[in-house]
């Protein structure tokens, strides 16, 4: 890891110091000093509760016995993997540990367009060794949606699934209560000629839509939370339980069947009374 890369990337610094130019000076007799940064969940994990910066870890890295090394900073988690699960705990290493030039891929911080800084940076790289050619230049968006290609692929399968169910939902309580509204023609008509007003007999039967719609919201939710591990490995930045997220989907479903509802109870309503009781 070069001097600048946390800074660069904007990684917070939760306590000590990142690696400076002095780091990366390895003595090749006694190969020290053996600085190395760590992340929080490392630091959680080898040392709860404390501090970490002064202390040491035991490791194997490069050698067929484990060396210690000394701790000079703590840094929050970085996902390298990919931005849906946290990832592993990291360890840091200055470049001269592993030889100078051991380093693969530098970071940039630009501002506006990334893509026209392009031969400056190649330009600055070829001033610092002109034999180092750089295979590719991509800004770190391109390096995001490569990682994230398959959760996005899943996700609008997943969301072309949701809306094709969406849909179906709203067809069948539609067609449910249109069957409820023919095989209660005769008790309408007879509500209606009591005394009844068209707008009870439209709330009657948005009501019993509603209830019908209630019960699948409820095991809908009770599904999605029983499926919280699944749902977990493809969200990125809400949680599997985030309570706006379900009372969205519920308030869209409250929506979906109202008007599934209410479109066989405006019928239902706008029945003659004595038409309905010939018919029946």
């Amino acid at each position: 890891m070069l001097p600048g890369y946390f800074e660069t990337m904007k990684t917070r610094v939760i306590s000590g110091r990142t690696f400076t130019d002095a780091d990366n000076h390895v003595d090749p007799k006694t190969n020290t000093p053996k600085r190395i940064v760590i992340d929080d969940q490392v630091a959680a994990l080898a040392f709860p509760n404390q501090d970490p910066v002064g202390k040491r870890l035991l490791m194997r890295v490069t050698t067929p016995e484990p060396e210690w090394f000394d701790i000079i900073g703590v840094v929050a988690h970085q996902r390298h993997a990919t931005l849906a699960s946290p990832g592993p705990e990291a360890v840091f290493f200055s470049n001269g540990y592993f030889g100078h030039g051991g380093t693969g891929r530098w970071a940039v911080r630009t501002s506006g367009d990334p893509a026209q800084f392009a031969p400056a940076v190649r330009a600055a790289i070829h001033e610092i060794d002109a034999r180092a050619v750089p295979a590719e230049i991509q800004p770190m968006q391109a390096f995001v949606d490569k990682a994230m290609a398959p959760i996005r692929f899943t996700s609008t399968l997943i969301g072309l699934f949701s809306a094709v169910a969406t849909m179906l939902a709203a067809i069948g309580l539609y067609g449910v209560l249109s069957t409820i509204v023919r095989q209660r023609t005769a008790e309408i008509g007879l509500r209606m000629v009591f005394g009844a007003e068209p707008k009870s007999i439209l709330n009657l039967i948005v009501r019993e839509g509603l209830r019908l719609s209630a019960v699948g919201v409820v095991a809908g939710i009770a599904g999605a939370l029983a499926a919280n591990r699944l749902i977990a490995s493809l969200l990125v930045g809400v949680g599997a339980a985030d309570p706006i997220t379900f009372a969205g989907i519920v308030v869209l479903f409250a929506a979906v069947a109202l008007i599934a509802s209410w479109l066989p109870a405006y019928r239902a309503a706008r029945l003659e009374p004595m038409t309905a009781l010939r018919d029946e």
